[in-house]
């Protein structure tokens, strides 16, 4: 009758260390998955930022727009988005 007292408290303490490894496995997987996402968000925030600005600047080429190219091209060209307006004009004579 012991033994199987004991055999069962043995039984329950194995169950119970089980279950803590598993719940820690869990919590590690857990904060390893919301560590991917939030890296990857921070990536695609930035790539999508990156690829917004690349569009409008493609349409400001077959489109020339003053009050866009004085917003987004005169803080990295110095004044100068006169070029960017003439970009695919005919050469003048």
């Amino acid at each position: 009758m012991i033994g199987l007292f004991a055999g069962d408290q043995l039984y329950r303490a194995n169950n119970r260390a089980i279950e803590g490894m598993l719940e820690e496995r869990r919590a590690e997987y857990s904060h390893f998955l919301d560590s991917s996402i939030k890296l990857q968000g921070t990536e695609l925030k930035t790539w999508v930022a990156s690829f917004s600005w690349w569009d409008e600047a493609v349409n400001f080429v077959a489109e020339p727009d003053t009050d866009w190219a004085s917003e987004n091209i005169d803080m990295m060209g110095g004044g100068h988005w006169q070029v960017a307006t003439r970009y695919g004009s005919p050469p003048q004579t």
